[in-house]
Parts: structure tokens; sequence; C-alpha cells
């Protein structure tokens, strides 16, 4: 674990320390961060401005369906520090909302598309939030959904 790894995942956390239930370093340039989903949009623009992670490498969701949540997780790299950080929060998987973080990094916008198509997760504020990858007439939920059942010839009739 770096010391600059460290720094910067204790000033996140007495930045925010109402917010941010989690600033830690996983590993040598990993930062996982944490935080209400209220207020990941705010962490956000402040990781950006303040702390310097201006790359958007990738988002990921993953579905706990037992605990009621799906979890969002922002890759976010920092070329000046060249250090890693994960953001996350966790939404209620029966309403399904999260701000969008394109205000702050429009490299998200078709990885939030993705997300919004696959897991149902709506992202308040995004500019397009519209299909991805399924076809346009997709009928059905979220086919990334651990509950997703995929039908049979049979039952599609």
């Amino acid at each position: 674990m770096t010391e600059l790894d460290r720094n910067i995942a204790e000033g996140i956390k007495s930045h925010f320390a109402d917010v941010v239930l989690e600033a830690r370093v996983q590993r040598d340039l990993r930062i996982v961060v944490t935080v209400e989903k209220e207020h990941i949009l705010e962490v956000a623009r402040y990781i950006s401005s303040e702390v310097g992670f201006d790359h958007p490498a990738s988002v990921a969701a993953v579905d706990y369906p037992m605990q009621g949540k799906i979890e969002v997780v922002y890759y976010i790299w920092s070329t000046s520090k060249r250090t890693f950080l994960a953001l996350k929060t966790a939404i209620p998987r029966a309403e399904p909302k999260l701000n969008s973080l394109t205000p702050v990094w429009s490299g998200v916008d078709f990885h939030e598309r993705e997300i919004y198509e696959m897991f149902g997760v709506s992202f308040t504020g995004h500019p397009n939030l519209r299909g991805l990858l399924l076809q346009e007439d997709w009928e059905g939920p979220p086919p990334l959904r651990k509950d997703f059942k995929l039908r049979t010839k049979l039952e599609r009739g």
C-alpha cells in the first residue's frame, strides 16, 4: 500500500465523514470508497476536481437479490497520480435510481446506459438514457438481474 493511496483514502473519508461509509486501500494502486447513494454525485465531483481522478475506466453493477440491493461501482483512474479508485454505492433493488455521474465524467455515458438496460438502474440526469445493447423491441426484465429467467422456444410461442 502506497502512502499516496493511504493519504487519498484518508482525505476523502475526513472530508465526507458523514456520507462516506468506507474509504480504504484495497491493495497497491487500488482505493475503494463506498458512499451513500444520495451523495455519490457530490463525492464524485470532489474526487474529480480536488483529488484528480480524471479518467473513468469502467462502471459495473452487481445484483444482490437476497439483500434487496444493486451495487454500482465506478472505476476511475487518476492519470496524474497513476492510481485507481473504485467508487461504490448500493441502491434498493425495488427502486433502482441513482444520480448520473455524466456531469462529472462524460465517459461514463455508455456504461450507465448499459447498466440501465441490463440491470434496470435509472440514472437521474443522464443526457441520453436509452437502450444500448438489446434489440429495440426487448420486452422483459433486465437480463443481468439474477432472477432473470430465459424463456424457452416453447414458452415464447
